[in-house]
């Protein structure tokens, strides 16, 4: 079954992590997106030179035949999704801005848990 979620931040607050269907089992995926480095020459613990948030860029998740499931739209640095249980990959695109992509992860998503992931992509600062 082919799922297609297009999810917001800012709507992401107002889902109460129910699926459609109550009866399917179903964890989350929440990303943090952050793009760096920020400064020609980072200085550990300036904060200055930490990691931004991207605003914007699109993230495919990917179940194990490499079939798109879903895909999350970042706003502001974060993206959330619900899926069902099992394993993934998380794809990121193109960002505006940015050099390139971020790397594709692999993940795990558990029945009733939040999986935690961090994507880097980079800036381009030497």
């Amino acid at each position: 079954m082919r799922i297609s979620l297009v999810i917001l931040l800012i709507l992401a607050g107002a889902c109460g992590g129910k699926s459609a269907d109550d009866s399917t089992p179903h964890g989350s995926v929440a990303v943090r997106v952050v793009a760096g480095p920020t400064c020609p020459v980072a200085q550990p613990g300036d904060p200055q030179c930490k990691p931004r948030p991207v605003k914007q860029a699109s993230l495919a998740v990917e179940d194990a035949s490499g079939e798109t499931v879903a895909t999350l739209t970042v706003a502001e640095g974060s993206a959330r999704g619900d899926l069902g249980p099992g394993r993934y990959t998380l794809v990121p695109g193109r960002a505006d801005g940015l050099m390139g992509t971020g790397k594709p992860i692999s993940f795990e998503v558990t029945e009733g848990q939040t999986t935690r992931l961090t994507v880097l992509y980079d800036t381009g600062i030497r």
